[in-house]
């Protein structure tokens, strides 16, 4: 499990953290946990918010707090997006295992979103390049009459 790039998390049905992998160690920097201990998912993003880690939208760390511990226990499938304050952007799934367990995957998708930024960007320039051209070729169509009239 080491091996794997993103980050893991095993809890059980009262969220109570069973196993994490290094990268999911490394991605939150909880280096200083002692993960052999009782040791829940709302302790981890309590710490996370203290440690204003999270860019949040919302003016309240409470409700995001909430927010996020709800999903876990609804055990929602689809992935969210969590956006960090270093401009890492993770992207979270809750899967529910059998025994009411959860495994949390976080897959690190910040160069995917700057990749799409700059697709994103060139395409404006693309597009305004292409105006630009047509702008000038309708000019040069109409000058070019005025430019050979006196001729």
């Amino acid at each position: 499990m080491d091996s794997i790039d993103y980050g893991i998390m095993f809890m059980d049905a009262q969220l109570n953290v069973l196993l994490v992998n290094k990268a999911f160690l490394q991605m939150w920097d909880y280096s200083t946990f002692d993960f052999t201990a009782e040791l829940n998912l709302q302790d981890l993003i309590n710490y996370s918010i203290k440690q204003n880690v999270y860019k949040l939208e919302e003016d309240d760390p409470e409700t995001y707090l909430d927010n996020r511990l709800k999903r876990v226990v609804e055990g929602h499938e689809e992935p969210i997006e969590i956006e960090l304050q270093n401009g890492k952007v993770y992207r979270c799934r809750c899967v529910v295992l059998p025994e009411n367990e959860r495994m949390l995957t976080y897959f690190d998708i910040t160069g995917i979103r700057e990749n799409q930024d700059r697709l994103i960007q060139s395409q404006k320039m693309e597009t305004i390049g292409l105006m630009a051209g047509g702008v000038a070729h309708d000019l040069n169509n109409v000058l070019s009459g005025l430019v050979t009239y006196p001729d």
